[in-house]
């Protein structure tokens, strides 16, 4: 896993569909919405803050910020919170 920096963050994630674990999918609008779809469809919104990634969901108005690693074959990303949780999705739009 490689670490991004936002360009390479924003690259990677508009206009994209990510699945995780457990059978969630999220989606990522190129104009900063985002659609998650699991047991219950959330709407929010999500940003570039440097090089994090930043979603929030409302009714939250706080931006949980994260590192994100790509893999190097390119179809895997971790996004790190500030402590040692980790979360790993795959763009189910490429499989």
């Amino acid at each position: 896993m490689a670490a991004s920096d936002g360009a390479e963050i924003r690259t990677a994630l508009t206009a994209r569909v990510l699945a995780w674990p457990g059978g969630q999918r999220q989606n990522f609008l190129a104009d900063g919405r985002t659609l998650y779809e699991g047991d219950r469809a959330q709407r929010g919104r999500w940003r570039i803050e440097g090089d994090r990634f930043c979603p929030v969901w409302p009714p939250s108005d706080r931006w949980d910020c994260y590192l994100v690693e790509r893999h190097v074959r390119g179809l895997d990303l971790r996004f790190l919170s500030g402590g040692e949780a980790v979360t790993e999705g795959r763009y189910d739009d490429l499989q």
